[in-house]
């Protein structure tokens, strides 16, 4: 259950508490003994709202980035409809996901529902359900938090037919849609129309993930209608709409959200997102490191983040251009790393990894060498990996002396 703490005008903290069993072991007494603390988890607040478009108090549920408090910087927002089930994964989520770098750090806002209000809202007051968030709950969250003006939604099964159907309608409201198991229970062709003619008229590109898994759990209506939504977008595609379906196989209806969490974030957020090269015609495909330079700079302009590359993306790319055979083009980036950050063993060690492969041998032990002081303060873990490597071209030169 949820504790609620600290009440704050019209918010609580929301905690999730666990139940830790500590078993202490004493070896004079040959028994043990189990000692339970509880573990709380601070997963943010639950905000009300009065909302006079729907003549009733609303919650929300309010999550912010670590280190909110402290910064003047500004978040995108992801919005979570049925937020009583799917508020707390969608925490976990967006904080693992950002700890990849896959995604940028998020407000989440959850909008839960009222005791029978589920279908009023979803289906047959949906407009007044699109007003409330609209003018009551997103006018909220921008007047009361740091917010870009870019906004995610998350809706799964009703709530995600609600999302697809908001993007065909009033695609100004998100820039991007995450929706699970959606029934799509209108004319497909109609709202194909509607995406045909709304979002093309779009300044920005809008972002669609959807999903499905089995008919089984489906249901056969839910599953022909997500079919053949998949089949009009796939002959002709909006030009500005960047969507992917994916079949989520060995799933039940229910458990479709958690993992659309995921990778809907990931496919909705691939601009904010380290290039992903295999190999050196990737690499040349684009842009080279120019290209690189040029996604980070765009990246900068649309998140607020820094516009320079950084090392290590530099560093997997070296790595990448180097096991593909492409020693000269990997060297030097691995120079020029070196002269971007002077005190970077792994710039040096790669450095001399790609001497060591076009066979100049004395700059590679040199290179090496530098890296094993530089890592005077890393683990012994990257301390051993960058001995073993200089041992090795040594042991290069004493055969190549001793023929």
């Amino acid at each position: 259950m949820y504790f609620l703490l600290k009440s704050r005008k019209t918010s609580v903290r929301i905690l999730r508490t666990f139940l830790l069993t500590a078993v202490f072991v004493f070896s004079s007494a040959a028994e043990s003994k189990t000692d339970e603390v509880q573990i709380v988890i601070d997963f943010g607040v639950r905000i009300s709202i009065a909302s006079k478009i729907l003549g009733e108090s609303r919650n929300l549920y309010v999550n912010v980035p670590d280190g909110y408090s402290k910064t003047d910087k500004r978040y995108p927002v992801l919005y979570v409809l049925d937020g009583g089930n799917h508020f707390n994964h969608s925490v976990v989520a967006t904080q693992y996901l950002q700890k990849l770098d896959r995604i940028p750090e998020l407000i989440i806002v959850a909008i839960p529902n009222n005791e029978g209000t589920r279908y009023r809202d979803l289906s047959l007051e949906k407009e007044n359900f699109i007003l409330f968030i609209k003018n009551e709950v997103m006018s909220y969250v921008d007047k009361s938090y740091l917010t870009t003006g870019r906004n995610t939604l998350f809706g799964s099964s009703s709530a995600g037919s609600f999302t697809i159907d908001l993007l065909s309608s009033e695609p100004e409201l998100f820039e991007n849609y995450i929706a699970s198991s959606p029934f799509l229970n209108t004319n497909n062709s109609e709202i194909y129309k509607k995406f045909l003619k709304t979002i093309d008229e779009q300044a920005q590109e809008k972002s669609l993930y959807f999903s499905l898994t089995g008919q089984a759990e489906e249901g056969k209506g839910r599953t022909n209608s997500v079919n053949q939504f998949v089949d009009l977008l796939t002959e002709k595609p909006p030009k500005k709409l960047d969507w992917r379906y994916e079949f989520l196989a060995n799933q039940a209806h229910r458990t479709t959200p958690y993992i659309s969490m995921f990778n809907g974030l990931t496919h909705v957020f691939n601009s904010y997102q380290a290039p992903s090269l295999s190999n050196y015609k990737e690499y040349i495909s684009f842009g080279g490191v120019q290209g690189i330079d040029m996604h980070y700079k765009r990246r900068a302009k649309i998140y607020g983040t820094d516009q320079y590359t950084p090392e290590s993306t530099l560093l997997n790319v070296a790595s990448m251009l180097l096991s593909d055979g492409q020693a000269e083009t990997s060297l030097q980036i691995y120079i020029n790393l070196t002269v971007q950050f002077p005190e970077s063993a792994q710039s040096f060690s790669g450095m001399g990894n790609a001497y060591d492969d076009i066979k100049q041998y004395e700059k590679s032990i040199l290179a090496h060498k530098k890296a094993i002081n530089l890592a005077d303060k890393m683990d012994t873990d990257w301390q051993d990996l960058f001995q073993n490597r200089l041992d090795k071209v040594n042991e290069k030169v004493s055969l190549l002396n001793k023929n």
